[in-house]
């Protein structure tokens, strides 16, 4: 079943969802993590304006996967947003998660092509699971400049003064740091 579509400004259409094995998009068989399952795997497809399939691509595990949403960015990649039980595979990785579930971003080029996946979420010291990582590794200011925020703040954290740093600034005139002291 689709459970997030989205459009590019050029009427490409981006379908996400999940299905059980034997299931079918566009005359295709979907593969499935395990075709005796009855449990849902993910999929993601892009499709042409006139609905065509252009191409698909699935990731699961041994337990039920949800999807939350597609999206297309300003490059044509599609982000798929998921909910993910169990070690999950995607592409050639596989992606343990921490507790019952966690949050999955996966990215796909626009020629269908699998990107590394990340699972954003972690058991804290409380047994609480809470997003752990940054959606992105690289900030857009709102000037258009790429800053690689993962090098200044190993800097600012090997300062004496400093245990923990997180640089901001995606869509801002400018980069800011929150710093936490010693």
């Amino acid at each position: 079943s689709v459970q997030g579509v989205a459009a590019a400004p050029d009427g490409r259409i981006a379908i996400a969802g999940t299905f059980a094995a034997g299931a079918e998009l566009g005359g295709e068989v979907l593969p499935a993590f395990d075709e005796r399952s009855p449990l849902a795997d993910a999929f993601a497809a892009s499709l042409s304006p006139d609905g065509a399939r252009r191409w698909s691509a699935t990731f699961g595990g041994k337990e039920n996967d949800a999807i939350a949403g597609i999206a297309i960015d300003s490059v044509g990649r599609h982000i798929v947003a998921a909910t993910a039980r169990g070690t999950i595979d995607v592409g050639s990785t596989q992606l343990p998660v921490q507790g019952a579930a966690d949050g999955l971003v996966a990215w796909i080029m626009p020629d269908g092509t699998k990107c590394p996946a990340v699972m954003l979420g972690n058991l804290d010291s409380d047994g609480y699971l809470s997003i752990t990582e940054r959606k992105q590794d690289m900030i857009k200011t709102s000037g258009g400049k790429f800053i690689a925020p993962q090098p200044i703040e190993s800097a600012l954290k090997n300062h004496d003064l400093i245990s923990e740093a997180a640089v901001l600034g995606d869509r801002r005139q400018f980069a800011a740091a929150l710093i936490r002291p010693t």
